[in-house]
C-alpha cells in the first residue's frame, strides 16, 4: 500500500490547510477602504483592509491589522454584502499558520516514502525526483505519458500533503491566474480542449513570465477584486510542469503540446521536454478505513511537510556541484532554455543519491533518454499550421 492514497491524504489536507490563506491570495498589496452593507443598521460600514481569494468562489476581506500575521488559519468568519453587491466573507478571528522547518527525512526518504508500485519503477523514481526538485527549487518541463502513467496523481497528492501543488485544467482566465502561486508547483492539465481565449492567456503566461522563470508576472490588466485577478503576480519560485498524453493519444496532432499554439517555436522552446512510460497499479490505493490510516500516519506527514520546508531552505545542501557540471557537460539539450530546467533536475538526481557518481549517471542518463524519446515521438510529425495572430 502507498500514502499517496487520495482519501487517506484527504483527511490530512483537511486537517492541517483548511481555511488557509497565504500572502498570494492578497488581490492588492495596498489596504483599502472597503465598504460592507450593514442590513440590521442601515449603515455602510468602513473597514481598512484587504481583499482575498482562495479560489473562484469564495472572496474575503481581511482588516489590515491581521496582514503581517499572513499566512493565517481562518477559525471564525462571517458572510457580508459589499456595497458593490459582492457576497464576501469576513474574516473576524484569523490564527498565524507556520510550519517549522525540520531536517527529519532526507531527501531520498521523502522521495521514496510513496513506494508506488509501477510497471517501470526507473521511470516512476524519476517523475518523483522531477516533481519534488519542481516543488523545492524552480524548473520549467513539459512531460507526457500513458494517461494511466499516475503524472497529474502524484502531483495531486503531494498538493494534498505538502499544499501549493495547483493541478489545472483551466477554463477561464480567473481559474488559470488564481493558480498562480510565488512558489510550489503550477500543473496545467491536458489542455487539448480548452477554449481559444483561454489557451491564449496560458501562452501569454508562458512566453512572458511562467516560461522563463522570471521574478514577476505581468498578466497587461489592471487586476479584478471580483475575479480575483492581479496586476502583477509573484512567481519567484513557482515551477511549471505542463502535462499532456503521448502524441498518439490524439487523433488531431494540433491538440498536442508541440503544435497547438499560435507561437509554437517560441513555446516549445521554453519547457523542457520529456517522456515517460508504464502504468501504475491502482489496487495499491484502496484502503478499508482511510479515516483511520490518516490518523495512523499524522505525524509522520507532519514530520515530512517540516522536512520539504526544510529542503526547500537548504535546497543544494549535499550536492556536489562538481558532479553536477561533469554530467550537465556530458548530458546536454540542443535548447539554452531546456538546460536550465535539466541542470536543476540532476541536483535532484545527486541529492537523491547522495553524489554517488555510478548512480547519479545512470538515473540522468534515463533523464537524457526520457527526454531523447519525446523528440524523437514529435520528429517528422505532419500538422496544420494554425493561421492565427502571434501571442506576444
Amino acid at each position: 500500500m502507498t500514502i499517496y492514497s487520495y482519501s487517506v491524504l484527504a483527511e490530512f489536507q483537511h486537517k492541517l490547510y483548511d481555511g488557509i490563506l497565504y500572502n498570494d491570495n492578497v488581490i492588492k498589496n495596498n489596504a483599502k477602504i472597503i465598504e460592507i452593507e450593514n442590513n440590521e443598521k442601515g449603515i455602510i460600514e468602513e473597514m481598512e483592509g484587504f481583499y482575498l481569494r482562495k479560489d473562484e468562489h469564495k472572496l474575503y476581506v481581511m482588516d489590515k491589522e491581521f496582514y503581517p500575521l499572513l499566512p493565517i488559519k481562518v477559525k471564525e468568519e462571517q458572510e457580508v454584502r459589499l456595497v458593490d453587491k459582492n457576497i464576501a466573507y469576513k474574516i473576524d478571528v484569523p490564527e498565524s499558520f507556520k510550519i517549522n522547518p525540520k531536517n527529519i527525512y532526507s531527501f531520498k526518504e521523502l522521495v521514496d516514502m510513496p513506494n508506488i508500485k509501477h510497471s517501470n519503477p526507473n521511470h516512476m523514481l524519476l517523475w518523483g525526483i522531477i516533481c519534488h526538485t519542481a516543488y523545492i527549487s524552480r524548473i520549467v518541463c513539459r512531460v507526457c505519458s500513458t494517461s494511466s502513467f499516475m503524472k497529474d496523481g502524484y502531483l495531486s497528492a503531494m498538493d494534498m500533503l505538502y499544499d501549493k501543488v495547483n493541478v489545472i485544467c483551466p477554463r477561464s482566465s480567473p481559474g488559470f491566474h488564481n493558480s498562480i502561486t510565488a512558489d510550489g508547483i503550477i500543473a496545467p492539465n491536458e489542455m487539448s480542449g480548452i477554449k481559444k481565449e483561454v489557451k491564449n492567456i496560458v501562452e501569454r503566461a508562458i512566453l512572458n513570465g511562467l516560461g522563463d522563470m522570471k521574478s514577476q508576472y505581468n498578466p497587461g490588466s489592471l487586476g479584478s477584486v471580483a475575479h480575483g485577478t492581479k496586476p502583477i503576480y509573484d512567481i519567484h519560485m513557482l515551477s511549471v510542469l505542463m502535462l499532456f498524453n503521448n502524441l498518439d493519444h490524439y487523433d488531431n496532432p494540433n491538440s498536442f503540446f508541440d503544435f497547438m499554439w499560435t507561437n509554437n517555436t517560441a513555446m516549445n522552446k521554453r519547457p523542457l521536454p520529456i517522456k515517460l512510460d508504464g502504468e501504475v497499479d491502482n489496487i495499491q490505493f484502496k484502503y478499508d478505513d482511510p479515516k483511520e490510516e490518516s490518523s495512523k500516519n499524522y505525524n509522520k506527514y507532519i514530520d515530512m511537510v517540516k522536512s520539504m520546508a526544510y529542503h526547500k531552505d537548504n535546497w543544494l545542501e549535499g550536492v556536489d556541484i562538481q558532479l553536477v557540471n561533469t554530467l550537465c557537460n556530458k548530458f546536454k539539450c540542443s535548447v539554452g532554455r531546456w538546460n536550465d530546467s535539466f541542470r536543476e533536475i540532476v541536483k535532484g538526481i545527486c541529492k537523491y543519491y547522495n553524489n554517488e557518481p555510478d548512480n547519479c549517471t545512470i538515473m540522468t542518463h534515463n533523464l537524457m533518454t526520457c527526454h531523447n524519446d519525446y523528440l524523437n515521438m514529435v520528429k517528422g510529425v505532419n500538422h496544420i499550421k494554425i493561421n492565427e495572430e502571434v501571442v506576444q
